[in-house]
């Protein structure tokens, strides 16, 4: 939880805090990016400079790619499986794309379980509970 900041100075956000607004951001991010590449990379960067800048890093930044990771995963794995399944149904180049959406999930998921780990240990360091 933040503490209440002196006159005039900003708290950053909790560890939280961060990966939540990562994970919306990176989700919605991911989604631009199926859609209107562009836009979607603008976002996700967007994103990723306002969880680092606002809140904390690590947790942020694994919400991020949790967030565009999931996306990529769920939407491209499932044309992949309905086009594998269905007769007349071909995807060239999806594979490359789906391999780094579960690349970005998996790296994700690593941020997130170490900044937790980097959490518990300094609330055990600085014994709070």
């Amino acid at each position: 939880m933040a503490k209440t900041p002196a006159a005039g100075r900003r708290t950053r956000s909790s560890g939280r805090a961060s990966w939540l607004a990562g994970l919306v951001l990176g989700g919605l991010g991911g989604f631009l990016l199926l859609v209107v590449p562009p836009g979607g990379l603008l976002l996700v960067v967007v994103a990723a400079v306002l969880v680092v800048r606002r809140g904390e890093a690590l947790p942020g930044l694994g919400g991020v790619l949790v967030g565009v990771g999931v996306v990529w995963a769920f939407f491209l794995g499932r044309t992949w499986l309905t086009c594998t399944a269905e007769v007349g149904c071909f995807t060239p180049t999806i594979d490359a794309f789906l391999a780094i959406g579960l690349g970005l999930l998996a790296i994700g998921v690593a941020l997130s379980i170490l900044s937790v780990v980097r959490a518990l240990r300094e609330k055990r360091r600085t014994g709070l509970q």
